[in-house]
């Protein structure tokens, strides 16, 4: 049996929803295991993420307005200054090795 990811049923379910008449979430959700209520939980996680990222990222222009060269790290700080935290996001920095 192949195993689906789930990304990917979410995508997939995305793309056919209101295709047609008979592709309602229900049936879709329950071809791939799921139910309305993951879908919908699904969808508001989605939705949360991008409102987050938004506010941190206009907070990144903000302080490349005043700071113009300012690195990674630097950035990090400044977001850790209280911002995000006053905000409820959580976010780490990734390190990169060559």
């Amino acid at each position: 049996m192949v195993q689906i990811l789930k990304k990917s049923c979410y995508q997939v379910i995305l793309k056919l929803k209101g295709t047609r008449k008979y592709y309602s979430i229900d049936n879709l959700c329950a071809s791939f295991g799921y139910t309305r209520q993951a879908w919908y939980s699904h969808l508001s996680s989605v939705r949360l993420y991008f409102i987050e990222e938004q506010i941190v990222l206009e907070r990144i222009i903000d302080i490349r307005k005043e700071l113009s060269k300012t690195g990674c790290i630097k950035l990090y700080k400044e977001l850790n200054n209280g911002f995000l935290q006053g905000h409820g996001i959580s976010m780490g920095i990734q390190h990169r090795t060559l």
